[in-house]
């Protein structure tokens, strides 16, 4: 459960063969690239790779065949690939494959169209279907114009009331169904929009008949019923060509991709590498378990020379080591978490296993409830488990750490002290609920002060480990001030009944005060214990002030710090609050309305359980993490590995 330690690899080899060396050399190994001339000594004599990449433009077309052609490009193939793959006939394969399918698209869209067309005509007919009337005839009549379609009924009935005895229109009804009257209207040419505009008051809906039909409605309603038939073949026919089409060169495609996405990969590297007129430079990290393995394959090649370096030399140079972080199952989960806040510097402690138990044991604190805790474990399973959520396996971590401090309270759903008895009771003891809240605030910073001391070792920082707000002077002045502040005397006395002979002694004071001299003068005082030639301040009167100002605003934090844990307390104090809400809303403990019950238990679990996540967090972040963790590393991302 910690960052992997790294050395630095140099490797300069023939520039002749360089994609082989790289593939060889790297397919086995989790190698971190940088930017040689940048990390390099004596660069000056190399430059850069500036070669166009051949690659990119046959990968975007292989791309688009791919999609055109709907195939997998994560499907498995054999790759059997000639090394001396032509760039140019993988281009011409991919054009022709792109041209063929976007014909297929053509044909199908014209016979979809067409069956499409089909289709309506054959709705258009339904309504005569029951009818001998040629429909050729009614369309390509010369002296009369039609209009067939549909109206309500309602209106048809008022139609032969007020209209029907007019002479120079004529309505024949085909069919009446679902509440309409479908049929024709006939009227003399000149009189048409008149006709029009008196069927439109009748809410009558015109609908045209097909032209290129012949016969009745139900011979025409066959015919294009077969035509539909046959189209449908023929599309059935066009699918089944381009199928097989696509089946006979998917493998091929396939290849030609994975074969040209490695070869991509691997040219790309010629954007860190840098070059002589004869040989090219790779530097970047590797695990330093694996350091010894990587060298060792270049002990039969003399014309490869690789040599290690430690991360210290590096950082030197300003090169700061990746950070790769290895954490056990069980605590893996809260990366999620940390990756918000930044991944830890090479050097620094991971913060995870910390960060893990602590928001397990706080979220229990302020959330504490056996039957809540138990959806909240199996909600968390099925969304870490089912849906592969990371937040998920943290829920079902909270939804433990519920049950725990639920059966420490003896809450069942909000119900107390009944079906668990428990043995700690936050409404009825407040004053220690709160005290225990401050306890654990002081008990956290003392140890992100510990973390914070153990980093300046890692990190070889003096200064940091004696000066810093959080260093050996910062743990003293705290604690010297939590004995002066008298805690004991505002939440603790049910705890600690007894008072504190230490709280009077005459020492107490002038080792905070020193201490308090001494991070006032952090500055100078770090650069001077760390070697650093001029540590003297250039401006006494503005350091002095600044520091001043700033020496407040630090007394102020270790306060209102220590302050902010009084939240978890609150919130276990809330949580049994918002639940007495919950039964006075169902009418009390003895005959409760149970829906009401459980839609407040949901309605607890939703809100609460999202506010103390969030709490919990922020305690995480601002009130820890802010006093030990700096979180600017860079991320381990290997190139070319075979995972």
């Amino acid at each position: 459960m910690s960052l992997q330690k790294m050395k630095f690899i140099t490797l300069i080899a023939p520039k002749d063969n360089m994609d082989d060396i790289l593939k060889e050399s790297l397919a086995d190994f989790e190698f971190h690239a940088e930017n040689a001339l940048e990390t390099i000594n004596d660069a000056g004599k190399l430059r850069a790779f500036n070669e166009q990449n051949p690659y990119a433009d046959p990968i975007r077309k292989l791309e688009d065949a791919m999609l055109a052609m709907n195939i997998d490009r994560n499907e498995q193939v054999d790759a059997k690939i000639d090394s001396l793959l032509n760039l140019d006939e993988v281009s011409e394969l991919c054009d022709s494959k792109l041209a063929y399918m976007k014909d297929y698209e053509t044909k199908a869209n014209e016979i979809k169209a067409k069956i499409s067309e089909t289709e309506k005509n054959i709705l258009q007919l339904k309504p005569l279907e029951g009818t001998d009337l040629q429909i050729d005839e009614i369309v390509n009549m010369e002296f009369v114009k039609r209009r067939f379609g549909k109206m309500p009924v309602e209106c048809f009935e008022k139609y032969k009331l007020y209209l029907s005895d007019r002479k120079n229109i004529i309505f024949i009804e085909a069919l009446q169904e679902n509440g309409y009257v479908w049929g024709f209207y006939f009227v003399p040419r000149p009189n048409v929009h008149e006709a029009d505009r008196l069927f439109d008051t009748l809410h009558f809906e015109v609908m045209e008949l097909p032209s290129n039909v012949t016969g009745t409605a139900k011979e025409a309603i066959a015919t294009l019923t077969a035509e539909i038939e046959s189209l449908k073949a023929e599309l059935s026919a066009l699918e089944n060509e381009t199928k097989e089409e696509i089946l006979k060169y998917k493998d091929v495609i396939i290849k030609y991709y994975n074969y040209l996405l490695e070869k991509n990969e691997i040219f790309k590297l010629r954007n860190v590498c840098a070059q002589t007129d004869v040989d090219f430079y790779l530097a970047g990290w590797l695990p330093a378990i694996d350091a010894d393995r990587f060298v060792a394959q270049f002990e039969d090649k003399p014309y490869i020379s690789c040599t290690v370096e430690n991360p210290e030399a590096l950082k030197k140079k300003g090169v700061l080591a990746p950070s790769k972080v290895k954490n056990s199952a069980i605590v893996k989960p809260f990366a999620f978490f940390l990756d918000m806040y930044g991944k830890p510097t090479y050097g620094e402690i991971d913060p995870t296993p910390f960060m893990a138990l602590t928001y397990f044991i706080l979220f229990g604190i302020m959330f504490g409830d056996v039957g809540q805790g138990a959806i909240i474990f199996l909600g968390g399973l099925y969304f870490g488990f089912k849906k592969r959520m990371a937040l998920g396996k943290i829920l079902a971590y909270c939804g433990i750490s519920s049950m725990i401090f639920g059966y420490v309270y003896g809450s069942v759903f909000g119900i107390e002290e009944t079906i668990i008895p428990g043995f700690f009771h936050p409404m009825s003891r407040i004053n220690m609920t709160i005290g225990l809240s401050i306890v654990i605030g002081i008990v956290m910073i003392v140890v992100v002060m510990l973390l914070n001391i153990i980093n300046g070792f890692k990190q070889g920082d003096k200064g940091k480990v004696l000066f810093s707000t959080s260093g050996v002077c910062g743990l003293i002045f705290f604690i010297c001030l939590v004995i002066k502040l008298g805690v004991r005397d505002l939440f603790l006395t049910e705890i600690f009944p007894e008072p504190f002979a230490i709280e009077s002694a005459g020492w107490v004071t002038p080792l905070m005060l020193i201490a308090l001299l001494l991070i006032f003068l952090r500055e100078p005082l770090s650069e001077l214990v760390n070697g650093e030639e001029h540590w003297m301040p250039k401006n006494i009167g503005s350091f002095i002030v600044d520091n001043i100002f700033e020496l407040f605003e630090v007394v102020l934090s270790y306060i209102t710090n220590t302050i902010s844990y009084m939240r978890v307390g609150a919130f276990a104090l809330n949580h049994v609050g918002m639940m007495m809400v919950v039964f006075i809303l169902a009418g009390g403990h003895e005959d409760p309305n149970w829906i009401v019950v459980a839609i407040g238990n949901l309605f607890v679990m939703a809100l609460e359980g999202l506010i103390v996540g969030i709490q919990v967090l922020r305690l995480e972040f601002y009130e820890m993490f802010s006093r030990f963790y700096d979180g600017g590393g860079k991320e381990f991302t290997p190139v070319l590995s075979k995972k």
